[in-house]
């Protein structure tokens, strides 16, 4: 199952994208799981044609992964779609969350 989830996001804020896995409130481990977040301008792409696509970092036991970005990344303003895919130590392929990024304009420059 999928899980929508959409991100409001201010242009240039480069905190980490994270998102923590849980089961009837029950850390889901991601022991051996690796996840890329790709992020594009269509809302169904036919093709690979990311503005950006972020390596996640795991953290298995906390059933955490998040997904660092630089500046130039972030520097946007629109909607924009992600989804999230994860592979599982057996080659198994899951996409847990997907969704939009709203970036708006920020104030402080």
């Amino acid at each position: 199952m999928t899980i929508i989830k959409n991100i409001p996001r201010k242009r240039g804020d480069t905190k980490d994208f994270g998102f923590r896995f849980t089961v009837k409130r029950e850390i889901v481990p991601l022991t051996n799981v690796t996840a890329l977040m790709g992020v594009t301008k269509e809302a169904a792409p036919t093709t690979a044609n990311y503005e950006f696509l972020l390596t996640g970092v795991v953290d298995a036991a906390a059933g955490e992964i998040r997904f660092p970005v630089t500046a130039a990344q972030v520097d946007r303003i629109g909607t924009y779609y992600y989804d999230v895919q994860t592979v599982d130590a057996d080659g198994k392929t899951n996409t847990p969350v997907e969704g939009e990024i709203e970036f708006t304009q920020d104030r402080t420059k």
